[in-house]
């Protein structure tokens, strides 16, 4: 029995590492691209309108939350049964005027929708590949040649 247990956490462990995406900028995010040619108010644009697109709700500047999945909330939501949000915070550091690293790390948010205090804990690796898929998906955006970036407004 335990030889079995020791060989199914082996191999686990490396599928666990094979599910690993490559982060272009190695910038200490959970995810993150270097992005070269548009401007800061024109990446901004672009990754408000991506993830806007994508079901999450503007809470602030470069915050991003949306309703977690049913799993999302079984596997995070505790005994409460309290719907489990995630937020996406991105990072945006300007290089040089047309040079910048965008940046993102997810947190799942737990009791949103309470008269109390949310609580906020970052995910390790969990939405890793969300976090990624969304800044490829703006970077790709932003390099093609027709691309003008959406006219949303920061609150």
């Amino acid at each position: 029995m335990k030889k079995n247990l020791f060989w199914a956490a082996g191999i686990f462990l490396i599928l666990l590492a094979g599910c690993k995406t490559t982060d272009t900028a190695n910038s200490g995010y959970m995810a993150s691209v270097e992005i070269s040619g548009p401007r800061e108010n024109e990446i901004r644009a672009m990754t408000a309108a991506i993830f806007l697109a994508s079901g999450y709700e503007q809470t602030g500047d470069l915050i991003f939350e949306k309703k977690g999945s049913a799993w999302d909330t079984a596997a995070y939501g505790g005994w409460s049964g309290n719907a489990v949000w995630v937020r996406m915070r991105v990072h945006l550091a300007m290089l040089d005027d047309t040079r910048g690293v965008l940046g993102c790390d997810a947190y799942e948010l737990l009791d949103r929708d309470q008269w109390t205090d949310a609580r906020e804990q970052k995910f390790f690796f969990e939405k890793r590949s969300d976090c990624k898929k969304l800044l490829d998906e703006i970077k790709t955006k932003l390099d093609s040649p027709d691309a003008a970036a959406p006219t949303h407004k920061i609150p």
